[in-house]
């Protein structure tokens, strides 16, 4: 009698942002080593993705997969680039639903970046793909210049709010290894984040 294949329990999270944001280097930081190739020259470019395994993050037997998607670097796109994007979009939704859903959604927001595909990139993910059914945590990378990182968000989350951006966690984080005290808080409050679905604020 053949055996039968023991099913893997696993949580998916979708990770998303403007091209740029280092999204690259937080799956890096999430793994805690270098599993994503971080700084691509790529034009813009339609939404596309990289599925990442993690299948010991945390010691609950969990899987993990970790999905790199190319978020739209630009609002203004041509409208086939738009339709191209959505239909992209659309297959990634269904590799997820054929195993198990997305449980989180990570936005990944580069410190000072001044792009209009701030609110565009969340409705897109947030509102119209996924309808606000799934808990959304925002971080925000490139804060070693910060005494106390999360000081940024002290400072920026009125003017989120005022742009409707509203999340269910966040995490302020750097993830350069050579900023060891920092790199290391930075990891655990991400893991925390993807750990709790996006309940704990910090």
């Amino acid at each position: 009698m053949a055996k039968k294949k023991s099913v893997i329990r696993a949580k998916n999270i979708v990770i998303f942002g403007a091209m740029g944001a280092g999204k690259s280097s937080l799956i890096n930081l999430i793994a805690d080593q270098n599993i994503a190739q971080t700084g691509s020259n790529l034009k813009r470019c339609t939404l596309t993705w990289t599925k990442y395994t993690l299948p010991k993050l945390f010691d609950d037997e969990m899987q993990h997969n970790v999905f790199d998607t190319m978020g739209i670097e630009n609002p203004e796109l041509e409208p086939e680039e738009y339709h191209r994007s959505i239909k992209n979009a659309s297959r990634l939704l269904r590799e997820l639903d054929a195993c198990g859903g997305t449980n989180l959604l990570i936005y990944c927001v580069q410190k000072g970046r001044d792009s209009g595909a701030l609110r565009s990139n969340y409705q897109l993910f947030h509102e119209v793909l996924y309808r606000r059914r799934v808990p959304i945590v925002m971080v925000v990378t490139c804060l070693e210049d910060e005494r106390i990182m999360e000081e940024w968000w002290t400072r920026n989350c009125a003017s989120l709010g005022a742009s409707q951006i509203v999340v269910e966690g966040h995490a302020c984080v750097t993830t350069l290894r050579n900023e060891d005290e920092k790199y290391k808080a930075s990891r655990e409050v991400l893991l925390r984040q993807c750990q709790g679905d996006g309940n704990m604020r910090r």
